[in-house]
């Protein structure tokens, strides 16, 4: 099946609502909230993979300067399967290097056993902050007691600072709503995001460190969300100072941890946001062990201001580059090179005829491999010995075999093999005796090289051979092939596509 994408809308995420929390990690980025938010600055989108809609792939556009789509990890219980999905979308939409994002450690060892080349980082700007949520209920210990000082000078300053008549010119409450609220209420939300919004913040591309500013878009989000924060089943806190809004906090609850996806104070009244910290810590004391309050995106202001919480851990968002497009074939490919040559993958037609190729020591004296060296003690071989290590090498991606045929008749092999981590391969070829003379290898592997670039995204080919196959010399030279160097057995040669 192909993948069709689709918009990520409220009646999705509240429909996979239950699927994202399974897979959550800890990490603010499967939350409805913050997919909501973001949903359409990065282009994130669904794909069903299944009838009843209960598997899904998610992607995103988070390489903003190449527009590029990087993907979550499968939601699947057949994730081999879910993978070889992505790996056919990106191949049909040529889509390299293949990224993966929002991984935690799990996934990631998962992924190493599918891919054989790759490379795996987090960067810091995304990690998460994590606190234990005992320790803003008290604010106790030395760390804290700066914190603490705020929330007494909080409490001092606006809600028992009583002139000599007994009456306080402040009157802060701070009132929690689980429904939608009015349209009076929801502007002044609006008028309070304008009015204190936070200035422009710098991300960093992870790949170029091309910098974008969303400081702004991030404002257009927050009011984005409060429009339909009770169909996410979100809590709306609003800090009140008479009827003036001086803050608001945005939460999602999933199992015992807080996600606070808007933290917005007015910072004229002293000690507002350590005391809406410690408010919300004591309000679901009974409900969560753990406080998360996102990444800070780089912003240095707002990493001092979470590490001043003393956060228990950060919560590391990984992303997987695969290294090799060899890598992303989940079938053998049928390739017609011209009316009269194919490549394709071994049939049980060609089963003996490939047995015989393999053993035949003439033919293969300049093949440069010798089955007879990876025979077990006692290991009778036999035409399934060579089928199977065809269909287990290619599964298990060490290289891709295929068949040639010329005018529906059996003519060799050809072998992409030694996938390396500059995104290169290697390239054999080797021809049954009545084949020979007849322009099929220089055919094969001239469109092969074309085949390599376009629909797989190779960057560079290699060819070596014996130093007196002269043969082979003159057919690689003929294709152009730059001469590298040789050593006491080989030459080398490369192409670069």
């Amino acid at each position: 099946m192909d993948l069709n994408f689709i918009d990520l809308d409220l009646d999705i995420l509240k429909k996979i609502k239950d699927k994202l929390y399974i897979n959550n990690s800890y990490m603010c980025d499967y939350t409805l909230g913050v997919l909501y938010m973001w949903k359409d600055f990065y282009k994130i989108k669904i794909a069903f993979i299944d009838e009843n809609k209960e598997s899904f792939i998610l992607k995103a556009r988070y390489d903003l300067k190449n527009n590029k789509d990087m993907f979550y990890f499968p939601f699947s219980n057949d994730i081999r399967k879910s993978i070889d999905l992505i790996n056919d979308y990106a191949l049909k939409n040529k889509i390299f290097n293949l990224e993966y994002t929002c991984l935690n450690l799990e996934n990631i060892e998962k992924l190493k056993g599918i891919y054989k080349e790759y490379y795996f980082h987090f960067d810091r700007i995304w990690s998460d902050y994590l606190y234990k949520n005992e320790d803003f209920i008290e604010f106790k210990g030395k760390k804290y007691q700066n914190k603490r000082h705020f929330v007494s000078r909080f409490k001092k300053l606006y809600i028992l600072n009583e002139d000599s008549n007994g009456i306080n010119k402040h009157n802060i409450k701070i009132v929690k709503y689980d429904k939608k609220i009015d349209n009076d209420l929801l502007l002044k939300c609006f008028e309070f995001i304008d009015e204190f919004k936070k200035d422009k913040f710098v991300l960093n591309n992870n790949d170029n460190n091309n910098e974008i500013e969303i400081g702004i878009k991030e404002e257009e989000f927050s009011k984005n969300i409060l429009k339909v924060f009770s169909e996410l089943s979100l809590d709306l806190f609003i800090m009140f100072d008479n009827d003036k809004i001086i803050g608001l906090s945005l939460v999602e609850i999933i199992n015992d941890i807080l996600f606070d996806h808007l933290e917005k104070c007015n910072k004229e009244y002293i000690g507002i946001v350590p005391y809406f910290v410690n408010f919300l810590a004591n309000y679901y004391k009974d409900k969560i062990k753990y406080f998360n309050r996102e990444d800070d995106s780089g912003d240095e202001g707002l990493r001092k201001s979470k590490e001043d919480y003393h956060p228990f851990s950060l919560i590391h968002k990984y992303a997987f580059k695969v290294l090799n497009n060899m890598s992303l074939l989940s079938s053998f490919p049928f390739i017609k090179v011209n009316e009269d040559i194919v490549l394709k993958k071994l049939d049980l037609k060609n089963k003996k005829n490939y047995y015989l190729l393999s053993i035949d020591e003439v033919r293969n004296k300049y093949w440069g491999y010798d089955y007879k060296k990876d025979l077990k003690e006692n290991e009778i071989i036999s035409s399934d010995y060579f089928f199977n290590m065809v269909i287990n090498d290619f599964i298990n991606k060490e290289n891709l075999s295929l068949m040639i045929e010329y005018k529906s008749n059996y003519a060799g092999e050809v072998i992409i093999y030694d996938y390396l981590n500059d995104n290169s391969v290697e390239i054999g070829i080797r021809l049954i005796k009545d084949m020979e003379n007849k322009n099929i290898a220089y055919n094969v592997i001239s469109y092969l090289l074309k085949y390599l670039k376009e629909e797989i995204g190779i960057n560079k080919v290699r060819m070596k051979c014996y130093k007196e196959n002269k043969k082979s010399d003159k057919l690689i030279a003929r294709l152009d092939f730059k001469f590298l160097k040789s050593d006491e057995t080989y030459n080398y040669y490369e192409f670069i596509l």
